[in-house]
């Protein structure tokens, strides 16, 4: 069992038995964290790395294991596109994939197709070894991160990576447990990849105690996703329609007939009209901008938006160099924020460095109902799907959330009653009715209606039954069929579309990473070291946000992590014994916490936590600031860095370059 940027032993304690009974029936425990946890306290093998250095770690234990002949041969040839043959035209050279465009800062992702055969099917070869294959692929890219690179690169001796290879190889099912702290990068869904394919190599996929497992930080993050929660996706993962996409036949044309189907079904349970009308009702994101959160933060900044409602977040704690969104909330007319308690967010004209007189926006409260005071379902981290039946009454003015929206829509509906303009036609089309006052089972109905993945959960869960979508498998991919364009798991994710025989639109489309089809280490925006393995491309070059800063005047590498609960009310800064030492400070001290974005005050942690790595030839320090209650995470996000994952637009919180210094 591989834990990884997840500390479950403090905030995952149900995952945690499940670990440590794990370890108890005879499992191997491996711990990967820049950190040493009370996760890592249990763990049979433990790897401190440098922050942001995952892939480099990663490739070594990949390249260990393809070396040594350790995979699955059967499995990776039988339910991988491990045969597949890719286009000649394919390469990687000095940090580049074939097809980048260095004006563009982007990609032409048809360089890594594959080479079809006579029926647009991809060539397939005899052996997985032949030379063009994917897996041939694999070897030659993964063959570069030796241990003892790997170990230059990470901080980890490579005595310590040999030995993690050896314990994730040799006890399978392989299970991969990962949170934040994997996630929170500008590599992050390469290094997830990383994870994939190391899970795929060792036959883990489809199999009772295997796969790679999110530790999701809220009782229903699964279910969020799942229903639209991201800013890229509609329900049931759905890719949300881009400019250019501007008929339902283009969005079937760009992601296939299925997804088109299945859009088709969502269309039709929300609003009343034929699916091309109800398609060109829908917003278009654009394709160079992706709509994520830091985009969206400083469109509102630059004030492209005149309301905004806050649902359940607090951006001035969760938003890495949250002077940003200090500036999106400023820049609004309105602002409504739905939250148990008044938070940063619904006060945040009171904040230090916020002039109250400069601030215009006009900021509602609208207090929620807790967990135990509403009615309706959750989808955990396990795809399992839950009945939530409501406990208590709300207190005073609190209402369930459901209520709130449901409110809300229809005050904003009938105020356009009487409109005959085009832009209100969604608004009156809309198929809204939940009953007085709104009832949670016939969102769910809908939902079922509306999403394929969780057709038949209403009726389950009328039935007193859980239920775990899709098609109620407790295990995905069992059967060996995966749902790609492929039908098989991708090693190498390469742009492929499925035809059926006679049609023209594709039946299924291959998702992409925008910055390479395999993944490759990167250093951070800001990091004290150059590339050890391509130093012309030090971070990756579709990055958005610049590095910034100056090795001379930001040592020291930072990172964070989430507080035990109750456990950090103010600013904590936590250092080592030896750079306590080389800096003159004791536990208890005030210092300074500087970054190229701002400066914080923290009280010294002198902590076993962390020790220095040797890393490029020098020694490299890790300091650490835990994001607990809004006290600590105002003060570390007043120096972390918002530059973003490429594909997934997450911001890096978790490695940016400071300084330290004790406060006058």
């Amino acid at each position: 069992m591989l834990i990884a940027g997840a500390n479950a032993a403090d905030n995952h304690p149900a995952a945690m038995r499940q670990v440590l009974a794990a370890r108890a029936a005879g499992a191997k425990v491996v711990v990967v964290d820049p950190r040493r946890t009370a996760t890592a306290a249990q763990a049979d093998v433990f790897a401190q790395l440098r922050p942001g250095s995952d892939i480099a770690l990663l490739g070594a234990v990949i390249n260990i294991i393809l070396k040594k002949e350790l995979f699955d041969r059967e499995y990776v040839t039988r339910r991988t596109n491990a045969r597949y043959a890719v286009n000649p035209g394919y390469d990687f050279t000095d940090g580049l994939f074939a097809g980048y465009d260095a004006a563009a800062g982007s990609y032409d992702i048809s360089r890594w197709a594959y080479r079809l055969d006579g029926g647009g099917r991809p060539a397939m070869a005899a052996d997985i070894d032949a030379p063009g294959t994917v897996f041939s692929h694999l070897r030659g890219h993964f063959s570069r991160y030796e241990a003892a690179t790997a170990a230059d690169i990470t901080g980890v001796p490579a005595a310590t990576i040999e030995e993690l290879a050896a314990a994730v190889a040799g006890r399978r099912p392989l299970a991969i447990l990962y949170a934040l702290g994997i996630t929170q990068h500008t590599t992050a869904v390469q290094t997830i990849r990383c994870y994939a394919i190391l899970s795929l190599l060792l036959g883990a996929v489809g199999v009772a105690g295997g796969g790679v497992n999110a530790l999701r930080g809220e009782a229903n993050v699964q279910g969020s996703t799942d229903l639209g929660g991201l800013a890229t996706s509609l329900p049931g993962y759905l890719p949300a329609p881009a400019h250019g996409e501007e008929t339902l036949t283009d969005y079937a044309a760009r992601h296939g007939t299925e997804a088109a189907g299945d859009l088709a079904a969502l269309l039709a349970a929300w609003f009343a009209g034929s699916p091309d009308e109800c398609y060109r009702w829908l917003p278009r994101r654009g394709a160079d901008k992706p709509a994520t959160y830091l985009p969206m933060l400083a469109a509102m900044a630059a004030g492209q938006f005149k309301a905004a409602l806050a649902v359940g977040i607090n951006p001035l704690t969760g938003t890495p160099d949250n002077r940003l969104a200090t500036q999106a909330l400023a820049a609004l007319d309105t602002l409504a924020v739905v939250d148990l308690f008044p938070s940063e967010t619904a006060e945040f004209w009171r904040l230090p460095g916020v002039r109250p007189a400069a601030v215009k926006t006009e900021v509602l409260f609208l207090p929620a109902a807790h967990f135990y005071e509403k009615d309706g379902s959750l989808t955990s981290g396990s795809r399992l799907v839950q009945r939530q039946q409501q406990l208590l009454r709300p207190a005073g003015l609190a209402r369930p959330d459901l209520a709130i929206i449901d409110r809300l829509f229809r005050a904003v509906r009938s105020l356009y009653a009487a409109s005959r303009a085009a832009q209100d036609a969604p608004l009156l089309a809309a198929r809204w009715d939940y009953g007085r006052p709104a009832d949670a089972k016939k969102v769910l109905a809908e939902i079922g209606r509306a999403c394929r993945l969780y057709a038949g959960a209403a009726e389950a869960l009328a039935a007193g039954r859980t239920f775990a979508w899709p098609h109620n498998q407790s295990i995905l991919y069992e059967d060996g069929v995966f749902a790609t364009a492929e039908g098989t798991a991708r090693l190498f994710a390469a742009p492929y579309a499925s035809r059926r025989k006679g049609e023209a639109a594709p039946a299924r489309v291959a998702a992409v990473c925008l910055d390479g089809p395999l993944p490759e280490h990167y250093e951070p925006a800001e990091s004290p070291l150059a590339n050890a393995l391509h130093p012309a491309v030090n971070a990756t070059p579709l990055l958005r946000a610049p590095a910034t800063g100056g090795k001379a005047v930001f040592p020291y590498v930072l990172t964070t992590y989430a507080a035990p609960a109750g456990d950090e009310t103010a600013v904590t800064v936590e250092v080592s014994a030896a750079l306590a030492d080389e800096l003159g400070l004791a536990d208890g001290d005030k210092a300074a916490v500087a970054s190229a974005r701002g400066e914080t005050h923290a009280t010294v942690r002198v902590s076993g936590a962390l020790r220095p790595l040797t890393a490029g030839g020098r020694t490299v320090h890790t300091v650490a600031m835990p994001l607990g209650r809004a006290a600590s995470a105002l003060g570390a996000n007043a120096v972390t860095s918002a530059a973003a994952d490429p594909t997934a637009g997450t911001p890096t919180a978790k490695t940016c370059l400071v300084d330290i210094r004790k406060a006058r």
